[in-house]
């Protein structure tokens, strides 16, 4: 009987960015989400700041799955899965 071999295999992979406000601003900010959100969700919480002195850009994680399971409205986001958590 043969071991198990654990193998890696780099895949090319599209980050999501969403932005607000004006990006020749002086003050810019990064923005991260919670667990179980978009990025798009939390940058929507900033509309009611100044937008003409601040520049937002929220990333969005890349781990992404369906909240409520397969039923669920939209795919949601997490910085960390249940593996290769460090």
């Amino acid at each position: 009987m043969s071991n198990i071999k654990e193998h890696s295999l780099k895949v090319q992979r599209t980050a999501h960015l969403f932005s607000l406000g004006d990006e020749s601003a002086d003050t810019q900010w990064l923005i991260t989400h919670g667990y179980a959100m978009t990025a798009d969700q939390t940058l929507k919480k900033f509309r009611t700041m100044d937008q003409e002195n601040h520049y937002y850009l929220a990333v969005e994680a890349l781990s992404s799955f369906y909240w409520k399971g397969e039923s669920g409205d939209v795919p949601v986001c997490s910085w960390m899965t249940s593996r290769y958590r460090l």
